[in-house]
């Protein structure tokens, strides 16, 4: 199985738990994420958006508020399934189940895109078919928003590095099966040479959490513009 294949599994396994496993469930968690969701909602406002790896929409919900329509897309159904079921007005989401490295199955043009928590996962050796595909999607001038973990001080966030360079974490899940997943945390400097062929404008926002743990110092949003 491949490193990609293996983040699919591991994630469609992970559906029943991963709301709960993220902390968000909790009403402290969401308090501390408010200001990140109001950062990206004003990102997206009034804009019509692509979101890649919806998982079970805590983002999706949260933020189908300030788009004008949301289109929320991962490749797992068990993920697909669960966001379905949370409080979301099938006026501004609509879901579909693809491949992110397989999008020309998405039809219509859109004005953004976003991401959350999936840019750290992609390999560096998909990066810019990850990105051309996306970006076919958009409108020249349209606004991409990538949303990822800073990395915490637990061990467990840690992880070995393959050939590539890719930061690879084994995870567990309550079962007892492990899978490998890229986590790729990457500083300014990295994200800017990824991006630059792309983009004339970048912009890196941190910000610090409140309840900021082990697993993450806070949070980082990458917003650029298409040339």
């Amino acid at each position: 199985m491949n490193i990609i294949d293996e983040m699919q599994s591991y994630y469609d396994q992970r559906a029943p738990i991963y709301d709960e496993s993220m902390g968000y469930t909790e009403s402290n968690k969401l308090a501390s994420l408010q200001p990140v969701i109001e950062f990206i909602g004003a990102e997206i406002k009034n804009q019509t958006v692509i979101e890649i790896a919806c998982g079970p929409g805590f983002w999706t919900q949260h933020l189908s508020q300030f788009a004008k329509k949301i289109l929320a897309t991962d490749f797992n159904q068990s993920t697909l399934d669960r966001a379905r079921r949370k409080n979301i007005s099938p006026n501004l989401v609509s879901f579909q189940k693809v491949d992110a490295y397989k999008l020309t199955g998405v039809k219509g043009q859109f004005s953004a895109a976003m991401g959350v928590d999936w840019l750290a996962h992609v390999p560096k050796s998909r990066m810019d078919n990850f990105l051309q595909g996306l970006h076919n999607l958009l409108k020249p001038g349209s606004k991409v928003i990538f949303c990822d973990e800073l990395q915490g001080e637990s061990p467990l966030t840690k992880g070995i590095f393959d050939s590539d360079g890719n930061h690879i974490q084994k995870r567990i899940l309550p079962n007892g099966t492990s899978y490998k997943v890229v986590k790729n945390y990457m500083v300014k400097e990295e994200i800017e040479a990824i991006l630059r062929p792309y983009s004339d404008e970048i912009r890196i926002t941190k910000f610090a959490m409140e309840d900021a743990n082990k697993w993450s110092h806070g949070r980082m949003v990458v917003t650029y513009f298409l040339k």
